[in-house]
Parts: structure tokens; C-alpha cells; sequence
């Protein structure tokens, strides 16, 4: 038993950037996603849900961006908390 527990505890966890960005969006499609649309469609109204929708997906994307680059100029385990705190 003891043999075993060694041998996995050599092994290094990696996941590769493509598969960490496929489980991100996979979490964002099924909480955001699924669960705001109706709420969405419901009180904008069928004429001008997908534009809502496209401005609301660029506006989080340049939100991303920002954290992105926040987070290469000052690498920080803090998070959110941190960049928020500099800015």
C-alpha cells in the first residue's frame, strides 16, 4: 500500500492551456449562460436580445482583458482583491 502511494505522489499534475480553457468556458456556459437568458430575453424582448447578448459578451470579454493584463504587470497570488486594491 505504501509502494503505491509514492508512485502517485511523483506524478505532476498539468493541464494544458487549451483544456484550462475549455473546462473555464465550459463552467461560464453552464452558470452565466444557461441561467441568465431567459431573464435576459424576458426583459429586453425578442428584437434585441442577441445585440444585448453580443454587447454584454464584448463588454465581459474587455473586463477579462484587463484583469489579464493586470495580472501579468503584477503577479500577485492576491486575486481580485489585489488588482482592485492597486487600481
Amino acid at each position: 500500500m505504501r509502494e503505491d502511494v509514492s508512485a502517485i505522489a511523483g506524478v505532476q499534475r498539468h493541464l494544458p492551456v487549451f483544456q484550462a480553457l475549455l473546462v473555464t468556458l465550459g463552467m461560464v456556459i453552464t452558470t452565466d449562460i444557461l441561467k441568465t437568458a431567459p431573464t435576459v430575453a424576458l426583459n429586453v424582448g425578442s428584437d434585441h436580445f442577441y445585440w444585448v447578448w453580443i454587447l454584454g459578451g464584448l463588454l465581459s470579454m474587455a473586463g477579462a482583458l484587463c484583469f489579464a493584463e493586470m495580472a501579468t504587470a503584477f503577479p500577485h497570488p492576491g486575486g481580485d482583491y489585489h488588482f482592485l486594491r492597486l487600481a
